[in-house]
């Protein structure tokens, strides 16, 4: 196979795995917004059920753990992307199919 050849299927791999990148990211970036929509309505519904401080402060506990929880889970899928993505562009300039990566 030609330098050219080369080249022209190394560029070809990276568009897909630019492509591929960019549509998880997407759906990360989406669900992470949905939790948040999720985390808004709960306390929202919550917040009227309040009798006291009590409730208040257990309503707004609820709120934020769920926030937290929905960033974590966010960020852990964005490293994982990160990772798997640096991972098949590794094996793609050694030369290896990202397939048998």
């Amino acid at each position: 196979m030609s330098l050219s050849e080369r080249v022209s299927n190394l560029v070809s791999e990276l568009a897909g795995l630019n492509r591929d990148a960019a549509g998880q990211w997407i759906s990360i970036q989406r669900t992470g917004l949905e939790g948040v929509v999720k985390a808004h309505r709960d306390r929202f519904a919550a917040l009227q059920q309040v009798k006291g401080l009590q409730d208040l402060v257990e309503a707004e506990r609820a709120f934020l753990a769920e926030l937290n929880e929905t960033a974590v889970n966010q960020f852990k899928a964005n490293v994982e992307l990160a990772q798997t993505s640096f991972s098949r562009m590794q094996s793609m300039a050694r030369g290896q199919s990202p397939a048998t990566a």
